[in-house]
């Protein structure tokens, strides 16, 4: 994690050094449903909150920031015996990101940019409840550690006032790794049995409104 931290560091000073337009800070608060075949692909489960600095150029810009996400669903189940229980997923990530942007549409009333990105995503925490008639179990599942994601958003801006704006970002991403369901998950050869492995979802959609604040020279 402290290296983590210290790229980010690296590359928000990197970005001071070399703006030629204006640099801006802020931040986003997400919701994000899921093309998996255990829910329902309408279903908003994935919560996040970002903070990002960007460098911007005329009509182009570079975002660079963190994201906290935090995955929550409750699934209905049933045992081979035929008794019904719920499970409750949650697993929270971090992410490292960067997104580039072209500007679309430049008016008074609004502005619109073309994104795409590419995060680093990290897991470091996955657990399941399961809530029996008679007891409670929870244990902790296994995942694939870290992944790559690819995004594509649509960027809508509001301006506040000369410094202050507000984004609104549909946005649609995709994972590049795949998720191995059983064995070797420890990498040791050891068989994880496919109900302790959190579930895999390789596309999510959603949207991310926030604040952004503008340096002005």
């Amino acid at each position: 994690m402290k290296k983590f931290l210290l790229l980010f560091t690296t590359i928000l000073s990197s970005l001071y050094l070399v703006a030629q337009d204006s640099i801006s800070i802020g931040f986003y608060v997400g919701a994000s449903a899921v093309a998996f075949k255990e829910t329902p692909a309408y279903m908003p489960r994935i919560g996040s909150v970002s903070v990002f600095v960007a460098n911007n150029f005329k009509r182009f810009r570079f975002d660079t920031g963190l994201r906290l996400t935090e995955d929550y669903y409750t699934l209905d189940k049933k045992e081979s015996t035929g008794e019904n229980y719920k499970a409750t997923i949650n697993a929270t990530f971090m992410n490292l990101f960067g997104d580039a942007a072209f500007n679309l549409v430049s008016k008074k009333s609004h502005h619109s940019d073309l994104q795409l990105g590419v995060s680093l995503i990290m897991c470091f925490n996955a657990k399941e409840k399961q809530q029996h008639a008679t007891q409670t179990i929870s244990y902790n599942l296994h995942s694939n550690n870290v992944n790559l994601v690819v995004s594509c958003g649509y960027r809508v801006s509001f301006p506040l006032s000369r410094n202050w704006i507000i984004n609104v970002t549909p946005n649609v991403n995709y994972k590049i790794f795949n998720v191995t369901e059983s064995a070797n998950l420890s990498g040791h050869g050891v068989y994880v049995p496919p109900y302790h492995v959190y579930g895999n979802f390789r596309f999510y959609y959603g949207i991310d409104i926030g604040l952004e604040y503008f340096f002005r020279k």
